[in-house]
């Protein structure tokens, strides 16, 4: 008689049967799979992470007389393992409970509620404060006629709910598009598969980019743009100037699907679609960018060394990022050039106003990146105290503004004995700095929320308790009371039944096997009233319980899991009318952005010593006494020999540079380029007058090898 066959999946352990059904959903990510206070790896999953977090390799009985290899992490730690995977290129699913093992019955169930990719990034540990972390999608459409392809492109940074689209057309599309990506330098790139056989062709080896590839239904038109409209709720994309852009709708559509996929949540915070034109802005390839150190020194890819670092003196998190993206995307319309020209020459003349609001922007945390967090619905107590905090200051900013006094600030020593005072102003000239000012919403019934709900200074998680101010809800406050104070309780109910009952000897006690009770002694159970009701009989004494006690004691003993449970509720409560503010509080991040990009363009001015320089509508460029500002700045010991530079498109359209190795030849070509830059984007320039027309492109690949900043040359450094 044969035997009867088993599957060798009925002999694993029930766990190991819900990890496998979960893993076959998720081959390609690292599957973090919650257990207890530990998130496991399992068989390749575990090799790989043992590798990667320099964690120690286990093994684990399968359930059929084998062992699976396993590696595992806190679960409270887990931030600074996502972040090791992510540096390693990996893609990370986490699988959480998703029910309390207390109260499961069998196997706790489990479900994956987040996957982690390079362009998914929301752990702050991880993201860099002060660069986007973008996740970008690109696809393309053929053309009619011979007008080549359409490249369309969407770009989004989760962490702060920024969403652009733009195309490209024309026989040169495909490297305007991935010229325009080196620009960005996304973390990921979403791709559709028909294009892996051409992998390769277009992006440069040097950018740091996750290639991820889609089907082609994501970027179909129809349905990319239903997941449009149903993500910013209209009935149509007419208001954002993008009907009609099918290749960036596409690529939009699919971004957008990728990230519903990934996050498992609503992506309140990404409401709003700006539909840009690169023709628009001085055009920047990475390979220029590169050349020049624009934000990133070719020798380590760092900050240190690169023009960023030289003008960037910004407080907060957010003016940081906008800086970096006003130098990869300097102006061409005059106007604008000009209007940040004016902002900055104000701040820049008036100490005061520099003072409060470098005082004002150090109290304001990073707006963007905590009402991404709040929409996505994963906002802890600080970063609710931290959106609290920031709100507190606009009032103050808006005063910054109207000339109000900052103390000592406001005052310039002339002399031993001699003071002069700045005299009060009704608010900016600058038109920039004033539409700036009124955008300054300080959200005061959002703050009020904020203020009497939560404690000055709550733990870093809901599950340590305390997050609820005093006094916000009354069920709460009971609670607490009847947590700390049960014998004061017992005291007063005993008085109340007493003065109730006449009984002066009656008492209330509690043990672990029936609980709370009121005992009256033999002699006076005739005076028991009726609603009393007997629970056990001792020789001298009957004890009782009532609907009240038997209320109090359900509340009493699981007062700290109801706490718990409600601090959750009303935190949530919280978080949700916060989040309902999301596009009005983005607003006010933005407003704050640039006024500290136009504080920063100010101060980076006066340590440099760099002037105003005057934008006007023709061909020419003429810079007297111009300097390098990054070799300026980091060769403070010997001073920079200034130089002249006058081009047009008439008779001075060529300059011809000679000299021998290490004369300053990439010196003066890459000094010019980056006073073109600062110039357009509205900064002051370090020469002693600068008469800038406007450039549309520049082009650098001089010195593949030269490390200006340490005064090596190309020649130099190959010898």
């Amino acid at each position: 008689m044969a035997k009867k066959q088993t599957d060798k999946s009925e002999k694993v352990t029930p766990m190991v049967r819900q990890y496998n059904a979960i893993k076959a959903k998720y081959p390609n990510y690292i599957l973090m799979f919650r257990m207890g206070d530990f998130f496991e790896m399992f068989n390749d999953d575990a090799k790989v992470a043992a590798q990667i977090l320099g964690i120690t390799l286990t093994r684990r009985p399968w359930g059929d007389g084998a062992d699976m290899p396993l590696a595992g992490v806190p679960y409270h730690a887990v931030d600074t393992y996502l972040a090791k995977f992510i540096r390693a290129g990996k893609k990370v699913a986490i699988c959480d409970q998703t029910e309390d093992p207390k109260k499961a019955k069998g196997i706790v169930k489990r479900e994956v509620v987040r996957i982690v990719t390079p362009g998914t990034i929301l752990e702050s540990d991880i993201l860099d404060d002060k660069a986007h972390n973008f996740l970008a999608a690109t696809c393309e459409r053929k053309a009619g006629g011979d007008g080549g392809a359409v490249w369309g492109l969407a770009v989004a940074d989760l962490s702060t709910g920024s969403f652009e689209i733009t195309e490209f057309s024309g026989p040169q599309a495909a490297r305007q598009i991935f010229s325009e990506i080196g620009r960005l330098q996304p973390a990921e790139v979403l791709l559709p598969d028909a294009l892996r056989r051409r992998e390769g062709e277009w992006l440069d080896p040097a950018m740091k980019t996750t290639l991820s590839w889609l089907p082609e239904t994501d970027f179909e038109t129809l349905s990319a743009r239903r997941r449009l409209l149903d993500q910013f709720q209209v009935q149509s994309l007419e208001g954002y100037g993008a009907e009609g852009l099918d290749a960036a709708l596409g690529a939009a559509g699919a971004l957008i699907q990728y990230l519903r996929d990934t996050q498992f949540s609503v992506l309140r915070h990404i409401n709003h679609l700006n539909v840009y034109n690169p023709s628009d802005y001085l055009v920047l390839d990475f390979t220029t960018q590169r050349s020049l150190e624009i934000v990133q020194s070719i020798h380590g890819g760092g900050r240190a060394g690169t023009l960023l670092e030289v003008l960037d003196h910004t407080v907060t998190a957010m003016g940081g990022r906008m800086l970096r993206g006003w130098l990869l995307q300097p102006l061409k319309d005059t106007k604008a050039i000009r209007d940040r020209l004016d902002a900055v020459e104000e701040i820049f003349n008036t100490p005061t106003l520099r003072s409060n609001l470098e005082d004002c922007l150090r109290k304001v945390h990073d707006l963007e990146r905590i009402i991404s967090r709040i929409g996505l619905g994963v906002a802890g107590p600080r970063d609710l105290a931290s959106l609290r905090q920031s709100l507190q200051q606009v009032p103050t900013l808006v005063d910054a503004f109207s000339g109000r006094k900052g103390g000592a600030a406001a005052q310039r020593n002339l002399g031993e004995n001699t003071l002069e005072v700045e005299p009060e102003t009704n608010g900016p000239k600058s038109s920039l700095l004033n539409a700036l000012r009124d955008r300054l919403d300080p959200h005061p019934r959002l703050l009020s929320l904020l203020e009497r709900s939560l404690v000055d200074a709550p733990p870093y998680t809901l599950r340590d308790g305390g997050v609820i101010r005093e006094g916000y809800n009354s069920d709460l406050d009971e609670l607490r009371n009847l947590a700390r104070n049960t014998s004061d309780w017992m005291e007063q109910m005993r008085q109340s039944e007493i003065r109730r009952t006449g009984i002066n000897n009656l008492k209330i006690g509690y043990n672990k096997v029936f609980g709370f009770f009121i005992e009256v002694s033999k002699g006076n159970v005739a005076n028991v009233p009726p609603e009393y009701i007997r629970k056990q009989t001792l020789v001298n004494a009957e004890r009782y319980i009532t609907p009240e006690l038997k209320e109090k004691e359900e509340v009493i003993l699981h007062a700290q899991e109801r706490i718990v449970e409600l601090e959750q509720r009303l935190f949530e409560e919280v978080r949700n009318e916060a989040a309902s503010r999301t596009r009005s509080v983005q607003q006010l991040a933005d407003a704050i952005a640039r006024i500290d990009c136009l504080f920063s363009l100010a101060a980076a001015a006066i340590a440099g010593n760099y002037v105003k320089p005057e934008i006007h509508e023709g061909d020419g460029i003429d810079i007297r006494a111009g300097r390098h500002p990054v070799i300026e700045a980091l060769q403070s010991d010997r001073p920079f020999v200034p130089n002249d530079v006058h081009l047009n498109n008439q008779k001075d359209q060529i300059l011809l540079i000679t000299g021998p190795n290490m004369a300053g030849k990439s010196t003066f070509l890459r000094q010019n380029a980056l006073i073109a830059i600062m110039a357009q984007m509205g900064s002051y320039v370090p020469a002693k007058s600068a008469h800038v027309g406007i450039v549309d492109r520049l082009f650098s690949r001089v010195g593949a090898a030269d490390d200006l900043a340490r005064g090596r040359s190309t020649f130099m450094v190959e010898m």
